[in-house]
């Protein structure tokens, strides 16, 4: 692996696979499809798509930087989704923008997930600080008060 990414890589650039033991390689030139290239001066940026054995689909973005021995790759990023995919539906993100103001009120946690750091439940917190865009309002902390007055 080591003298892979000497050849192809950028210095101090990471494959993403350091560490890692797999029976076939992440990549096969017979099989990866290039599938855009934009150039724009010295750096460059590669995508393609893989469909493996096991019928997973997965989408590469090379970023390259031209050199004086050539292009190199100085970040892969791997992706299950095409580009341009969004993370959520365009009318949900709709939705949850607009719900977001100063005066919206954090949900309660489902009782079904737990906090990271222990075990203590969040509380609500009084926000006065006058720089915060939250000025006057209430957000959720771990400083022990009691719950906020609820809005009707």
């Amino acid at each position: 692996m080591a003298d892979l990414v000497a050849t192809h890589f950028a210095p101090g650039a990471r494959t993403g696979q350091e560490g890692t033991l797999s029976s076939s390689p992440a990549h096969d030139p017979s099989a990866e499809q290039i599938t855009d290239v934009e150039v724009d001066e010295d750096t460059a940026t590669v995508r393609s798509v893989i469909q493996t054995a096991g019928n997973t689909t997965y989408y590469y973005e090379y970023h390259l930087l031209r050199g004086d021995d050539g292009w190199r790759i100085s970040q892969l990023s791997t992706f299950l989704d095409p580009p341009g995919t969004p993370l959520i539906d365009p009318a949900r993100a709709e939705a949850l923008m607009q719900s977001a103001t100063p005066e919206a009120i954090l949900p309660d946690l489902q009782a079904h997930l737990r906090l990271r750091g222990g075990s203590r439940s969040w509380t609500w917190v009084r926000l006065t600080h006058t720089s915060s865009p939250w000025r006057d309002g209430y957000c959720r902390g771990r400083m022990p008060s009691k719950s906020p007055p609820r809005q009707t």
